[in-house]
């Protein structure tokens, strides 16, 4: 029974973030205290459990080991969001009804494009969804903040037409507008640069277009809540340098240039942030172990 109070003391103190010292001083005992209890030496009393169980957030009936798994949840993941066929009928119905003939034809293109591609299976599923659900969700949110200007709904349909299938942009059928913002949204591996230099050029590229910005925005906030289950701990740390070094300048570049597009970049930015600083601690916590907190020791 010591071994395993202990063992969900240090579970669910590591889970909350708190060295040894810190609970200890919540709970008025010493560090060693609480290292005796965590190493099975010695037992809190029950006064002690029921304040451990009170400042651990978790039932007491957990503290006490009779649910030995603090991470055994009885829960249904579901899918996310809206089905494919529901996207795709919001979308094609809103193009009919306003006459926007290049996303109508785009949502066709892009799905047949995209015909029998598969985006990287979640860690929790064994689901691998449609490709084709990342530019009908991007678009679903661009009509959700209600823009529905023609050019930039194509281009969200169609941004990673030429990525996956190697069209070439300027053979797409459609307008010279949207083939160029889907030029500059398109990744061209240079061997001459450097990852960052190719970074450098391709954001800039895409800040000089406003399609293309508004579209990369809307992409990134989508990419970045569903990376957490798809990515690895080395490319998920990638992605959020990526993303702060120059998705979030691009956001406020956006901001200051187009400013019609203010609540947009206001809702992408409360959306992202947070994402990545969660993704941040998620990678902490997964590592050897969880750092204290600035200035205080660990034990």
């Amino acid at each position: 029974m010591h071994l395993v109070i202990g063992s969900v003391i240090s579970t669910w103190r590591t889970t909350a973030g708190l060295t040894q010292e810190q609970l200890a001083e919540k709970l008025s005992v010493s560090a060693q205290a609480v290292s005796n209890w965590e190493n099975g030496k010695n037992q809190p009393s029950v006064e002690k459990l029921y304040q451990l169980a009170e400042v651990l957030e978790i039932p007491f009936s957990t503290l006490i080991g009779e649910s030995t798994d603090p991470l055994s949840f009885d829960w249904e993941l579901k899918e996310r969001g809206d089905s494919l066929e529901k996207m795709f009928t919001r979308i094609k119905t809103i193009a009919q009804h306003d006459g926007l003939e290049e996303t109508y034809r785009a949502l066709y293109y892009a799905r047949d494009a995209h015909s029998g591609q598969r985006r990287r299976k979640q860690k929790f599923t064994c689901v691998e969804p449609d490709f084709f659900i990342h530019p009908l969700e991007m678009t679903c949110h661009l009509l959700s903040m209600q823009i529905e200007e023609d050019a930039i709904l194509a281009v969200s349909l169609l941004h990673d037409v030429c990525n996956k299938t190697g069209v070439d942009p300027d053979e797409l059928p459609f307008s010279k507008t949207v083939r160029h913002s889907v030029m500059l949204l398109t990744k061209y591996k240079d061997p001459a640069l450097t990852k960052e230099e190719q970074n450098i050029q391709y954001f800039d590229g895409i800040s000089q277009d406003r399609i293309a910005a508004v579209v990369k925005l809307v992409e990134r906030c989508n990419n970045v809540s569903t990376m957490i289950q798809v990515f690895s701990r080395e490319r998920l740390s990638e992605y959020i340098v990526e993303t702060e070094t120059f998705v979030l300048p691009l956001l406020k570049e956006v901001r200051r240039t187009w400013p019609e597009y203010g609540n947009l970049t206001h809702l992408v930015k409360i959306q992202m942030v947070p994402m990545l600083e969660t993704a941040k601690l998620l990678l902490l916590m997964s590592g050897r172990h969880t750092p204290a907190p600035a200035g205080v020791p660990e034990t």
